[in-house]
């Protein structure tokens, strides 16, 4: 059986990328396969750049894992130790002073080694308290830390009309504090896989296609915005909602008209098209090698899982509003592309998985769950 849990790293190998066309691409990046043990079955959940040349990788079957040697040119020398298991589907990971920090379903979980064996003997739980009701589609993505270091985290919406208890702040992003308190910032997310922060500091999220999206977006995180899902209404009366659901639902209009007579809506700064380059959007990295990966600092790479690829978007913003285009950039990755993290020597590492979620790869029929 091919393996669906392969990933490789990406590194920038010429520096005249610039011009190059889209169908040359490939000829100036090289996809390195990472050895890791046979019986290790990653779907990696999360990529974390760690000090000391280390990466973290978190994988949905709920464990952390840290890999020595991941730079290394050819893929192999590579080592692999278990950090902390018995998470519940971890699809996110961040590195934050001194500490992981992971998702999981119900919560996010600070995981340190106290003792210094390389084993993770602390699971703290810093944030919860968003609804869970045990629906498969409830993930949690992030964190991600912003430059005041307020973790931010997005939260599924079930899917489905079927009425279930506790599923409070479905479809919405959250800002977590240092102390651990959070708030809901925006909501009307469908599936908001992907969280990335630009060199201002403002929050963005990607969304996939499906019912009330017509494609793929990247959305500005604000305050009061309502990014067009109408699931996040069943929160909207709950104490700190950012918006009120609206008296009138519009439908079935261009969504100029929607923002004209809707104002807490909010369109994406970006629509991937549909097929070409968006169907199952994911992971947001900023490029901040300063230019080591390639004349793209400062712009988004996306993650994008049922065509398994990565795009690329640039962003500006215009009269208050970010407004941006997008382009192809890598495609052919053996399973779907779920995270992404840039290294220090500014290669970009890409986790993949493929089990419950399709995708053109050949290995995307290799595991189901």
């Amino acid at each position: 059986m091919v393996k669906p849990h392969t990933w490789f790293v990406l590194m920038a190998a010429a520096a005249c990328l610039a011009g190059a066309r889209a169908e040359d691409r490939a000829d100036f990046y090289r996809k390195v396969a990472l050895d890791h043990p046979d019986d290790l079955v990653l779907e990696a959940g999360g990529l974390a750049r760690m000090p000391g040349g280390k990466l973290a990788v978190a994988t949905r079957r709920g464990e952390v894992w840290i890999v020595e040697n991941p730079y290394a040119a050819d893929g192999r020398g590579v080592k692999w130790r278990r950090f902390a298991g018995a998470l519940h589907e971890s699809l996110g990971l961040a590195f934050h002073d001194g500490a992981l920090f992971a998702s999981q379903r119900t919560e996010i979980t600070r995981l340190r080694d106290t003792d210094g064996d390389g084993i993770a003997d602390e699971y703290r739980c810093v944030a919860k308290g968003w609804g869970v009701s045990g629906a498969y589609h409830e993930y949690t993505y992030g964190p991600k830390f912003d430059p005041q270091g307020n973790m931010w985290v997005t939260l599924n919406c079930t899917m489905g009309d079927v009425v279930l208890p506790n599923r409070d702040w479905r479809g919405y992003g959250l800002s977590v504090a240092p102390d651990g308190t959070w708030k809901p910032v925006s909501g009307g997310m469908r599936s908001p896989c992907g969280i990335g922060i630009n060199e201002a500091g403002d929050v963005f999220y990607s969304d996939q296609q499906g019912h009330w999206n017509s494609a793929c977006g990247i959305h500005h995180i604000r305050q009061g915005a309502f990014h067009g899902h109408t699931a996040s209404f069943a929160s909207a009366k709950l104490p700190g909602a950012p918006f009120e659901e609206p008296k009138e639902l519009i439908e079935s209009v261009p969504v100029p008209e929607v923002a004209r007579r809707m104002p807490i809506y909010k369109p994406a700064a970006v629509w991937l098209p549909y097929r070409k380059m968006g169907t199952s959007t994911t992971d947001l990295a900023l490029d901040n090698t300063g230019g080591k990966f390639g004349p793209f600092t400062g712009q988004f790479f996306v993650g994008e899982l049922t065509n398994a690829g990565v795009n690329r978007v640039f962003l500006e913003k215009v009269g208050g509003e970010y407004q941006g285009a997008c382009f192809p950039f890598l495609a052919g990755f053996q399973a779907g592309v779920l995270r992404l993290e840039f290294g220090e020597d500014g290669s970009l590492f890409v986790g993949e998985t493929s089990r419950g979620w399709s995708s053109v790869a050949r290995s995307s029929t290799a595991w189901s769950a």
